[in-house]
């Protein structure tokens, strides 16, 4: 992030989007959250797939952060 306080790249808003995650328990749902970049959506609509299957424990931390680690990467060239 520019400075360290806007987002200049789409893992920057990811990286975001899980801070607040983590701190009030955000739940996404495709209906309730309007994003108009298309790239970001994709993201969203995946992240809103996952997220569940970890917050119930079907996965756990380490195959989550796998996993966003690995949407970071496919998305960091994305800008």
């Amino acid at each position: 992030m520019k400075n360290g306080n806007e987002p200049e790249t789409y893992t920057d808003v990811i990286d975001l989007l899980v801070k607040i995650e983590k701190s009030i328990s955000l739940h996404i749902v495709k209906e309730k959250i309007t994003v108009s970049d298309s790239v970001l959506q994709y993201f969203l609509e995946d992240w809103g797939k996952m997220l569940p299957l970890f917050h119930k424990g079907t996965i756990d931390d380490k195959l989550y952060k796998l996993w966003l680690d690995d949407k970071k990467k496919e998305y960091e060239k994305r800008r």
